[in-house]
This record gives structure tokens, sequence and C-alpha cells, in this order.
């Protein structure tokens, strides 16, 4: 499996794993772990998720947060940094163990499909082709339009949908994250972005691209496509 595909296996992490004083937890290992800097040096089992029977299909990681999917029980899960709301369970609080996203758990219609992370964002799709996000929202990272204020300090607690590609009628296939702009890829092969240097408060359609775009990925300034044919295309 690839990086970000657990494949419902055990689940091993390394990096920094916060401790209870100075929060973070974002290795979902709890706290009091690692060296003095409370670093993990070697890819340490997450027993968390043994003991809750919650085996990840995907997982994706930022700076100070990590997001993963178990398919089984259609559980996201967030660990680390809570601030900006990033973890999506209301309170900006930091957590050193992967907890579910609660508000996700009462959509029994929907089941999830791709989490991925942003900065200090995160946006997850489900297989009907709706996209959710929470987080920081200061570039408008989750396309939830320009409704809500804009300013260094908005932030969404909880997921929100991307109502645009419902009322569009556009059913998404792909969707990836990077520092502060998200993208999408919609069943017709189109690709749109939303957030950071774009300047779009959401979703726009990039114009120039084949119409068989398949998949998409974000970098800090840049976005990535390959098509069915196997073209691979990218810009800032």
């Amino acid at each position: 499996k690839g990086i970000g595909e657990g494949g419902g296996e055990v689940t091993k992490s390394m990096g920094s794993a916060g401790t209870t004083i100075e929060g973070y937890g974002q290795l979902g290992l709890g706290g009091n772990l690692g060296d003095s800097n409370g670093a993990v040096s070697v890819p340490t089992t997450i027993q968390s998720l043994i003991d809750d029977v919650t085996p990840l299909d995907q997982v994706s990681a930022s700076g100070t947060h990590t997001v993963g999917l178990c398919m089984t029980t259609n559980e996201v899960v967030t660990t680390g940094s809570g601030q900006y709301g990033r973890l999506g369970n209301v309170d900006a609080v930091d957590q050193l163990f992967f907890e579910p996203v609660e508000l996700l758990m009462t959509i029994p219609e929907a089941r999830f499909v791709k989490v991925t992370t942003g900065n200090s964002f995160t946006i997850t799709m489900c297989d009907k082709g709706e996209v959710w996000g929470w987080g920081r929202n200061d570039k408008g990272q989750l396309g939830l339009g320009g409704g809500i204020s804009m300013d260094v300090y908005a932030m969404e607690n909880m997921p929100n949908k991307i109502e645009f590609f419902e009322v569009m009628g556009i059913e998404v296939v792909d969707v990836a994250a990077g520092k502060d702009h998200s993208a999408a890829v919609d069943k017709e092969g189109r690709v749109w972005v939303w957030g950071g240097k774009s300047g779009f408060l959401e979703p726009n359609v990039v114009q120039g691209l084949p119409d068989d775009c398949k998949g998409v990925a974000c970098g800090e300034n840049v976005t990535a496509v390959y098509t069915e044919k196997g073209e691979r295309f990218g810009g800032v």
C-alpha cells in the first residue's frame, strides 16, 4: 500500500508525539512518549486504534494534526492540535488520541471514501460525491463561499458541506488539500480549485485542461492532476 493507505492494517506513526503539558498529539500515541521533546524516532504501533477496533484504510497528516478513515465503521477520526477547529469536534482543544468526528457519524446515508489534510484544515469526501470541510478558513480553503466573513481568524469547528457541488449537481470523485487551498475532480473529468492564491471562496473550474482528468493532489502552493490517459499537469 502507498503512504496514506492503511488497508485496514495496523497503523504505526513516528515524529513529534506531543505531551500532556504541551499538547498536539498528532501521532495519536497519547502523551509523555518519546524523548524530552516528545519526539518518537521509530515507527510505533498506535495501540488505541487496536483497542478500539478501528483499522484505518486511509490516513493524512499535516504539520500538527492527523486524520484517519475507517471504512469498516464509516468513521473519520482525528488527533493532534485543535487550533482553528481542525479536528472537527467543536472544542479547539488538542487530542492525544484519535477520536471520531461526531457530527459525521450522524449522517448515516454518507459513506466516506477519502480524507485529506491541509495546513490547518481537513477535507473529506463521501461515495455520493459530497465534500465536507472544517478547520481554518482564512483563505477560503473550505470552499463555503463569500457568505462567511473572511479574516485571519475565520474558521469552522464542525464539518460543513460544500453546498456548491450539490446545488450545481456536480459529483466529485477525488479531492485534495494543500497548505491553504483545495482542489477536486468531478465525474465529468473537470478540475475545480478554491482558496489560497486562487482567490476563489468557492469551487471554480480550471480552464484549459483535458476533459478526462481522474485524480488530483495539492502541495504548498501547487496543484497537480492526472488523466485517464496517464497525462499529468501541474500549476501554481
